[in-house]
């Protein structure tokens, strides 16, 4: 088996529950950021509670607070 592969069977898995992005916690922030357009104000605000209580990653924390602030400017 290999190492990279070995790693991942003891890598413990995160509830993401029902994230409106799947397998949130294993993208980076490009990929998630490219996955933004058309998630709702709460499913924004769902994803910035999961990032805070999670991996609390700033960059992503920033992508996603002006996501969400430019959604909660639209009509």
């Amino acid at each position: 088996m290999p190492a990279a592969a070995h790693r991942n069977l003891h890598r413990p898995t995160l509830d993401e529950g029902p994230l409106a992005i799947k397998h949130y916690a294993r993208l980076n922030i490009a990929q998630v950021c490219g996955r933004l357009d058309g998630l709702s104000l709460r499913e924004l605000q769902q994803l910035r509670q999961f990032e805070v209580q999670h991996g609390n990653r700033k960059g992503m924390l920033r992508a996603l607070d002006r996501r969400i602030a430019l959604t909660a400017l639209q009509p």
